[in-house]
């Protein structure tokens, strides 16, 4: 039996591009008001190169690590439906359109986040992530049409919607190779390429134009900023161990400094769509939904926030870290502690608030909970062997003048990995051991949990322990050049 398809291929793709397009913007404003929107050395940089073509240079970079990030698995998917299809040439079409995308997603993104330094220099980072969360959160709620404040606004919704439009070029350029489901005119195909085209090229221009007055007034009047406090006294709490003091240091540094944090932030952006989709769930769908995602969450971040690079972070300290009288492992046992501190209090109220109200039960919870600390304290082991593996080292200059490490991109990707597969098989083995039967179907439920839990736990401790121990050895022994 056949038919029409429930939503047509173009209408389909304009929604998959407006949510892509929304984030890749977002994302690029947020990176480029906090960290690429400033050359490192700015003094010597824009001396020796004139400013236009050094803003053509960053964000063609940042051009660049999207389209390999984002643009080859998004075409490899397109390949997959083109022989489908059976319309080779839709490959060529399709690439080739996913390039524009990118392009002038990423230059229309770096172009905000030129527009927004100046205020972004005026306000906290807190109330920037805050403001943009906000803001992210009422679009994809939009887009997705769940239920939100937005539903009593039809004018609204429909002002999100109408982001559709003028991506329908790109629509129209990927849909080019195969006449059988393109629905453009040829009036329309051409003006799709010449507009997919000239797009990138006039957002460059804007770029040229802008970034040299947006740094050269900035410069100006970082000149003349206030230098920061100074500690009223010299009292320092908490004297009792090496490694609270250590601890209190990283997440006062956190507090001052929280673009060295960027790479939490921006995958907190990644997890918002997962939130904003259960605003349109039942209460207690949400209330049982929500604890393990709070959980991997938890995990995740405990041992991503201080963990991923401790040498790097150390910076031009680290010398005197090493000859300090401090024991060598109080210096990653402090790192693991502040990101313990920071998000397993708040993680455990909201477990238990969800374990009273909802349809998890008091021991379910109580297990959750428990699942939870272990697997914090693992991954801030695992993050900090990692970090120590794969030291970054290279510091990028922020839009307040700062200059920060972040982690390695190949440290986060791996650490995530492991997170995030470990925290799976270990909630499926705590809540839903029957999914296992579909591989082992000859091994009950209630074995594969058991041994199952037992060997996940193993192993996890003894990676945990292993990559500790690598960590404190190679905090010492490593050169720093």
């Amino acid at each position: 039996m056949t038919g029409e398809p429930p939503i047509p291929l173009p209408d389909l793709l304009g929604n998959q591009l407006s949510f892509l397009a929304i984030l890749i913007v977002g994302l690029t404003v947020l990176r480029t008001a906090l960290e690429i929107g400033y050359p490192d050395e700015p003094a010597f940089v824009l001396l020796a190169t004139p400013a236009p073509d050094v803003a053509t240079g960053l964000v063609l970079a940042e051009c660049v690590r999207v389209v390999f990030v984002l643009g080859v698995p998004i075409t490899a998917v397109w390949t997959v439906f083109a022989f489908g299809m059976g319309a080779p040439l839709l490959v060529v079409t399709g690439g080739i359109s996913v390039a524009l995308f990118l392009l002038a997603c990423v230059l229309g993104g770096y172009l905000l986040g030129l527009g927004v330094t100046p205020v972004v220099r005026r306000i906290g980072h807190r109330v920037l992530y805050g403001l943009l969360a906000v803001v992210l959160a009422v679009v994809i709620a939009g887009l997705e049409r769940t239920p939100s404040p937005l539903a009593s606004f039809p004018e609204a919704v429909r002002s999100l919607e109408a982001i559709q439009t003028p991506l329908s070029v790109y629509t129209n350029l990927a849909l080019l190779g195969s006449p059988a489901v393109s629905t453009a005119s040829p009036v329309g195909s051409i003006l799709s390429i010449a507009t997919a085209v000239a797009l990138p090229l006039c957002l460059l221009g804007a770029v040229r134009t802008v970034a040299p007055a947006v740094w050269w007034r900035s410069s100006q009047r970082s000149a003349g900023a206030k230098p920061t406090r100074a500690a009223a006294t010299g009292h320092v709490p908490f004297k009792s161990h090496p490694s609270v003091r250590v601890a209190r240091i990283q997440i006062l540094r956190g507090v001052r400094n929280p673009a060295g944090l960027a790479h939490v932030f921006v995958a907190a952006f990644v997890l918002l769509p997962t939130g904003v989709s259960l605003l349109g769930e039942p209460l207690p769908v949400a209330l049982l939904v929500g604890p393990p995602i709070v959980s991997v969450a938890t995990v995740w971040v405990a041992g991503a926030l201080f963990c991923l690079n401790p040498i790097g972070d150390s910076g031009p300290m680290y010398s005197q870290l090493v000859l300090a009288t401090v024991p060598d492992r109080c210096f990653v046992d402090g790192r693991m502690l502040a990101g313990l501190v920071i998000t397993l209090p708040p993680a455990t109220i909201l477990l238990a608030v969800a374990g009273i109200v909802g349809p998890i039960t008091i021991p379910q919870t109580a297990i959750l909970t428990g699942v939870t600390v272990l697997s914090a304290i693992c991954a801030t082991a695992v993050g900090s062997g990692l970090g120590c593996l794969v030291p970054a080292t290279h510091r990028s200059t922020r839009a307040d003048g700062r200059t920060v490490v972040t982690p390695h991109l190949t440290v986060l990707g791996l650490y995530s990995f492991l997170v995030g597969a470990g925290g799976l098989v270990g909630l499926l083995l705590v809540f839903l051991p029957e999914a296992f039967t579909i591989v082992v179907p000859s091994v009950p439920a209630d074995t594969i949990q058991t041994w199952g839990g037992l060997a996940l736990l193993t192993s996890c401790t003894a990676i945990s322990i292993l990559s500790y121990r690598y960590a404190t050895v190679r905090f010492v022994r490593y050169e720093l050049y």
